[in-house]
């Protein structure tokens, strides 16, 4: 079985409007890959779960999805930095590394930022959301690069989240609500929306054991939402029978 050790890879966008994607191993000082496929500024990226997958979301309105399979299965950062490094004008481009994104999703009708992979689902669902111009909810099938489904939303999406234990999204959203909406998956039925910020979220992060969520927002202010409360007797049970049943009633308080 294939190894993917993302801890040792530091991703970033290059310089501003490039559309570059570099890629650092952290044990070594030069930038081992550099992906142009986008051809506008990157304003999201974000790695699978098992390490595999990259999925980058830029303001030229795509997304593209990058394997590393090849390039691990042939020494990944374990390799020379030679056999790493893009391929010289006029040469040929080595073949462990993905020059070309395995999948360039186009539908989004603005900026790309908020990108999140299903947890549950390993590297199969990609959830993105669009901008100010756009606003959808998209969910890619990451096995055939299709769009399985578009929830049309009230304003941009700036950030996604997903609850494993609850299996519901979250999305952040800006003017003109500057709401968070939490939606069941895969039903897409919204079934509570979060209000107190005054301008458009900039970011959603969730605590390490799936509580709090803390929203930070263009109104300077950093929110922390009790959303999806742990019931310890539920998680013993969880673990004991490895399957989920789904409370019907969540308590929200923000602090």
């Amino acid at each position: 079985m294939t190894k993917y050790f993302v801890s040792k890879l530091l991703t970033y966008p290059g310089t501003r409007n490039s559309g570059d994607i570099l890629v650092y191993d952290v044990r070594q000082k030069d930038c081992i890959i550099k992906f142009q496929s986008h051809g506008q500024e990157i304003c999201g990226l974000k790695w699978c779960p098992n390490g595999r997958y990259l999925a980058s979301g830029s303001n030229d309105n795509t997304v593209c999805v990058w394997d590393f399979h090849q390039w691990y299965s042939n020494g990944g950062t374990c390799g020379s930095l030679s056999s790493l490094l893009p391929p010289a004008d006029g040469e040929k481009p080595k073949s462990n590394i993905p020059t070309k994104p395995l999948w360039h999703f186009k539908e989004h009708k603005a900026a790309v930022k908020a990108i999140a992979w299903c947890p549950w689902e390993g590297s199969k669902v990609l959830a993105t959301g669009g901008g100010h111009s756009d606003g959808y909810l998209r969910f890619w099938n990451n096995s055939n690069g299709t769009c399985q489904q578009a929830i049309k939303t009230d304003s941009q999406i700036s950030s996604i989240l997903w609850s494993t234990d609850y299996k519901q999204i979250v999305t952040g959203q800006g003017h003109p609500n500057n709401y968070i909406h939490i939606w069941h998956y895969p039903a897409m039925v919204k079934c509570h929306t979060l209000h107190g910020h005054t301008s458009r979220i900039l970011s959603l992060i969730m605590g390490p054991k799936g509580n709090p969520i803390v929203s930070l927002s263009a109104d300077e202010t950093i929110r922390f939402w009790n959303c999806f409360p742990v019931d310890v007797q539920r998680k013993k049970k969880l673990e004991m029978t490895r399957t989920h049943s789904y409370p019907t009633k969540l308590n929200f308080n923000c602090r």
